[in-house]
């Protein structure tokens, strides 16, 4: 045996857009004589080793700003040969925006206190043109 691990990510794919919740992912790895397998978000600095497919560790992917994310994943052999396959994934939150019901009670709050106010004047000034 003179080559390493084979690794094909099913999923994610490249170009994959993923929010708050870290995407699972699907790999398939053929070797005669494996050893282990991992991941790394940060091009190996941080790994964590892999059994099965999963989903990546949420306090890993929380922890990432958003934009591109390389997922690499590694497989060693017991032979020592070392092999790696990275898709690029896109890290977007999508931003919360204002609620439309929250712009529909506004308005109709300040309406509501445009009229009072103006009955308020109206009111006073009657009286105070009334006389006693």
């Amino acid at each position: 045996d003179t080559t390493g691990p084979i690794i094909v990510i099913n999923s994610p794919s490249t170009g994959s857009e993923f929010g708050v919740s870290a995407p699972a992912f699907i790999i398939t790895i053929t070797d005669d004589h494996l050893d282990s397998v991992w991941y790394s978000l940060d091009g190996g600095l941080t790994n964590f080793v892999i059994t099965t497919n999963a989903t990546i560790d949420l306090t890993a992917w929380s922890a990432l700003p958003e934009g591109s994310v390389t997922i690499t994943f590694y497989a060693n052999d017991t032979l020592g040969h070392l092999t790696f396959e990275a898709v690029t994934i896109t890290k977007s939150i999508p931003s919360g925006g204002i609620d439309p019901t929250i712009i529909v009670v506004i308005v109709v709050v300040s309406i509501v206190g445009g009229v009072a106010v103006i009955a308020g004047v109206y009111v006073f000034m009657k009286k105070r043109a009334t006389p006693e």
